[in-house]
């Protein structure tokens, strides 16, 4: 096997990443971590485009919506967070879901998709 190098190093949370996710279409990435953000990243010029916050507590997960105008993230505050990329606004949440680890949107948009500990999906 052959040996891969990063190109570059995106550097911002104070702490453990914990996801990433790209859009390639759009040329974005998002991360989240124990800093309890999630950070969006334009990678061709390798920058941080915003931070956003709200999250309690760590980060856990991240989802973008096909056409990548919305962030989903879930994290170990029981929450599912939804961020517009182009405001970095949050614009809907849902809690009482229990360490969320895994969130992803269908393919239509309509539906969102979560594992939680404790033995949940929903």
């Amino acid at each position: 096997g052959g040996t891969c190098e990063a190109a570059e190093t995106l550097r911002g949370h104070s702490g453990d990443a914990y996801a990433v996710r790209c859009h390639r279409e759009r040329g974005l990435a998002a991360s989240g971590g124990y800093d309890r953000t999630v950070r969006v990243w334009d990678l061709d010029k390798a920058t941080e485009l915003c931070t956003l916050r709200g999250h309690e507590a760590s980060v856990t997960c991240i989802a973008y919506s096909a056409p990548g105008n919305l962030i989903v993230s879930g994290g170990k505050d029981g929450t599912v967070r939804f961020w517009d990329v182009l405001s970095g606004l949050q614009v809907h949440s849902a809690g009482g879901l229990g360490d969320v680890t895994s969130v992803d949107v269908g393919p239509s948009g309509v539906h969102l998709l979560t594992a939680s500990k404790g033995n949940s999906t929903r």
